[in-house]
Formats: C-alpha cells, sequence, structure tokens
C-alpha cells in the first residue's frame, strides 16, 4: 500500500472515530434531557395530586387535631400509679424499697379519687401515684373488686384534673379510641386504635368473674393497666385491664378494657362503702346448647339454658322454670350464660326487671324482683339445693328434656329423645319406672320434650289416666297406665 493511501485511511478512521464520539455525546445529552422532563412531569403530577388531595388532607388534619384535643384533655387526668414494699432479706441497705408493681389510673373527681385495676394495687405495698405535672403523692386503698379487676384508691392533692365518663354502650365495632397510661413506665404515653369488638367474655387465662370487655387494637402493654380507653370526645368509656399475646407480655393488637358502665357503678360503690352489692336472680345456669336448638324451640341458638332453679330465690317466685331459656333482659339479647351472669350482676337488688323466656318452644315474658347475691359461701350452699327437674301437672314424675348429650351419659340411644325420668316422689307409687327411662310416647302421641308431655295431657282434661310408653337404656320398650289424681273442684 502507498504512503497516500495509508494517510488517507488514517484520516478516515479518525473522522470516524470524531463522528462515533459526537453522536455518543449528542445521544447522551438527549437521554438526560429526555430523562429529566419525564422526572419534571412526575414531579408536577405529584404537585397537581397535592393540589386536588387539599381538601382531603385537611380534613385528616381535621382528624390529626381531634386525636391532640382528645390528648391535651386525657393526660392530665391520668395518673401513674408505683407500688413498693420493704426491702427484701439479704438486700443491700441502700436499696429500702423495692417496686412490687405498676400501672395507671384515672381521676375520678376533685376530692382525690381514683380509679384503676385491682391487680395494680392489689397486696400489702405502699401506693405513690405521680400526676401529668410530676407532682407525687401516697395514696390510700379504698376498695377493690377482684370479680370486676376495679379498685378505687384516693389522694389528697389540690388542682386535680378529673375525666368525663362515657357512655359504652354506644361505642361499636370501628370506632376510634385512644388510650393513655404509662406502659414500660414510660407516663403519659397516647396510642391509638379502634373497637374491634364488644361484649367479649369468656376469655381463657384471664381471672376476672365478670367479663363484658371492650376490645381494641390501640397498642396496650404492661404498665398500661388500670389507664383509660376514651373516645373521640375526650370520655373514659373503658379501663384498659388486659391483653391477648403470646407471651402475655407485649402488645399484639388485642387488649381488653373493662367498660365504663360496669367500672363507674362498681366504682361508685367501692368509694362510698368500700365493697360490691349485686343483684342476683338465683339460678344455675349454662350456654345453651345450639344443637337442641329445634328441640327447644330457639331459632337462632342464642340464650341462657336454666339448668337449677335455686329454691325461695327471685327466679323461683317469678316462675322460672329448669329448661326455660332466658334470650333478653328488658329487651337487651342475651347471647350465653356469662352476659346472663354479668348483666344480673349489675343490676339494683330490689329493682323489677323483665325476661324474655323461650318455655317449650314459646316465647313468654316474666317480671322478676332483682335479688341480692349472698356470699360465696351461701352461693355455693343454694346451688347445692337447687331444683334440677322439671314436673307435670298430675304426673307424680321428675322429669328432663333427653337431649344427645344426655342420650350419649345415660347409654340411649343418641339419636332418641323424649322426656326422661329422673325420680319421683316418695308417695309416687309408681311401679314399672326406673329414674333413666325415657317416656317417648302419650296417649298415641310422640313425645320429644317435657314440654310435648305436658301438652299431651293437658290436651285432655277430664283423662283419669294416661298410657305412656318408655324405653330403658338397654332399649326395653313397655307400655305404663298411670292413674291421675281427681282435679279439685270435679
Amino acid at each position: 500500500m502507498s504512503r497516500l493511501s495509508m494517510l488517507r485511511m488514517g484520516a478516515l478512521t479518525v473522522t470516524t472515530l470524531a463522528l462515533g464520539l459526537f453522536t455518543a455525546a449528542i445521544a447522551d445529552r438527549l437521554l438526560t434531557r429526555w430523562a429529566y422532563a419525564v422526572e419534571k412531569g412526575r414531579i408536577q403530577a405529584a404537585t397537581d395530586d397535592l393540589e386536588t388531595l387539599d381538601a382531603e388532607v385537611a380534613t385528616l388534619e381535621k382528624v390529626a387535631r381531634g386525636f391532640r384535643a382528645v390528648a391535651k384533655v386525657a393526660r392530665p387526668g391520668v395518673v401513674q400509679i408505683r407500688v413498693s414494699g420493704d426491702r427484701a432479706e439479704g438486700m443491700p441497705s441502700r436499696h429500702p424499697e423495692v417496686m412490687l408493681g405498676s400501672g395507671s389510673g384515672v381521676i375520678m373527681d376533685s376530692d382525690g379519687y381514683i380509679m384503676t385495676n385491682n391487680h395494680v394495687i392489689s397486696g400489702e405495698g405502699r401506693l405513690r401515684v405521680r400526676l401529668v405535672d410530676d407532682r407525687e403523692f401516697d395514696a390510700e386503698r379504698i376498695g377493690t373488686d377482684p370479680r370486676t379487676d376495679i379498685a378505687v384508691i384516693k389522694v389528697n392533692a389540690p388542682d386535680l384534673h378529673p375525666l368525663k365518663f362515657g357512655d359504652s354502650s354506644r361505642m361499636e365495632v370501628g370506632d376510634w379510641v385512644v388510650a393513655v397510661g404509662a406502659p414500660f413506665g414510660l407516663s403519659q404515653t397516647v396510642t391509638h386504635g379502634i373497637v374491634s369488638a364488644v361484649g367479649r367474655s369468656n376469655l381463657s387465662g384471664v381471672d376476672i368473674d365478670y367479663q363484658d370487655f371492650i376490645q381494641s387494637d390501640a397498642a396496650i402493654n404492661p404498665g398500661n393497666s388500670g389507664g383509660p380507653l376514651l373516645n373521640l370526645r375526650g370520655e373514659v368509656i373503658g379501663i384498659n385491664t388486659a391483653i391477648a399475646s403470646p407471651n402475655q407480655t407485649q402488645n399484639a393488637g388485642v387488649a381488653f378494657s373493662v367498660p365504663s358502665n360496669m367500672a363507674v357503678r362498681v366504682a361508685e360503690q367501692l368509694r362510698k362503702s368500700g365493697s360490691v352489692v349485686r343483684g342476683w336472680l338465683g339460678v344455675s345456669f349454662t350456654a345453651f346448647p345450639k344443637d337442641d336448638a329445634e328441640l327447644f324451640g330457639v331459632k337462632d341458638g342464642r340464650g341462657a339454658f336454666i339448668e337449677a332453679v335455686l329454691e325461695d330465690t327471685p327466679a323461683a317466685k317469678a316462675g322460672i322454670e329448669v329448661e326455660d331459656v332466658i334470650v333478653g333482659v328488658n329487651d337487651k339479647p342475651i347471647e350465653d350464660s356469662e352476659k346472663l351472669r354479668t348483666i344480673f350482676a349489675d343490676l339494683v337488688p330490689g329493682e323489677k326487671t323483665r325476661l324474655q323466656v323461650i318455655r317449650d318452644r314459646k316465647p313468654m315474658d316474666l317480671t322478676v324482683t332483682v335479688g341480692r347475691q349472698p356470699a360465696e359461701g351461701r352461693l355455693r350452699a343454694a346451688r347445692a339445693d337447687g331444683v334440677q327437674w322439671r314436673e307435670v301437672p298430675q304426673l307424680p314424675l321428675y322429669l328432663r328434656t333427653l337431649n344427645q348429650r344426655a342420650a350419649e351419659r345415660l347409654k340411649h340411644d343418641p339419636a332418641e329423645r323424649g322426656a326422661l325420668i329422673v325420680g319421683a316422689p316418695d308417695d309416687a307409687g309408681i311401679s314399672n319406672i326406673e329414674p333413666g327411662d325415657v317416656i317417648v310416647w302419650c296417649n298415641g302421641e310422640r313425645i320429644e320434650s317435657v314440654g310435648d308431655l305436658r301438652r299431651a295431657i293437658e290436651s285432655k282434661p277430664k283423662a283419669r289416666s294416661v298410657k305412656l310408653q318408655v324405653v330403658s337404656p338397654s332399649d326395653d320398650r313397655r307400655e305404663v297406665i298411670i292413674e291421675l289424681p281427681e282435679k279439685s273442684g270435679r
């Protein structure tokens, strides 16, 4: 190749390289401008969205102001409670006292009464209360009620800020709530959440007899106990009491509060007398066996099933019978036996109360005068003496309805239904019938319950005898004729 050709080729190479670098520079510049334009467009779109959402942001700010207002109102009415005791044996003398526990409390009035949990102040330790302004005072125990976990203490302090209590029955699932307390000793801590459920009861691991909790997902931790759960009006609608978590030591979004209506009624009695008087019906009951809904005529399977009626009690005087299903108190639905027990405990002795009852598949109303719950020892004795059977007029037998559980327990066919014979008066004089036998037919009518047997006999008011078919646990079926006593006035 000539020298001239080599020079031309070199020039061409340099030119090509220059053009490539120039083109790359132009492309990079164009790409940068495009990316910038895209980002600028995104920023402008976000700006436009913010302007469009201005009304919504204003609404959110109003909600935030509501939470701030509740916190400002509530915090001065919430105290931190510390329980301390004497130095343990062997502990260095520089520790004259040891911390036994801590919790929170709600100032009830300007006289210094404070509501808290029983488990916060139980024991003999010294009580020390710290206010929002860091003032500290010794406190005295006024009264405790372990059965609701409510307690009242008192401080002698000026310039207190009591909180207002609201109507907890108005709270619904989804309502916003605010909790204030001293979790892990951090006083004046505010958290929020919603009401997750109302009327929670039968909680395992919670040693409280009367359970009708408000459940929320507000962050509740050890130290919050005894503090308030508030609505967005700044009213106390619950006293924070328990949590459900894997180790029971930290929040898992499941917290339980004693409803304010129950807490206030208990606290007012504690403040006045140091003890609590509870209403009493005088029955033993269980949750309604839902498998027997059709048998007893309870359509939704809810209610409290009466297992026994105690003698000379409000229930007996009102005409309540074994196997009645109480489905309402003053038209308030009763879901289960725990609800009935809690409602009656809150009623005032001497108060007249209406009960909605289903008996033998028919609804009826009864009026009962609420009694006073006896002491625990007398209560156990009374339960042991309760009537646990039903009677059918003119028929000298003690009876219960045979349901599936009873049939299995007594070795009857699980599908068998009828009027179970549990006993008879000493002077009945009836042969061929034993306790454990079941009446399945009466005068040619199929019997599935005590109510069916009662209707079969009442349908023949002039009959002087009844013909029964009974079946034993061994499936031995036989007919028995029972002479009926002559009615008075015949």
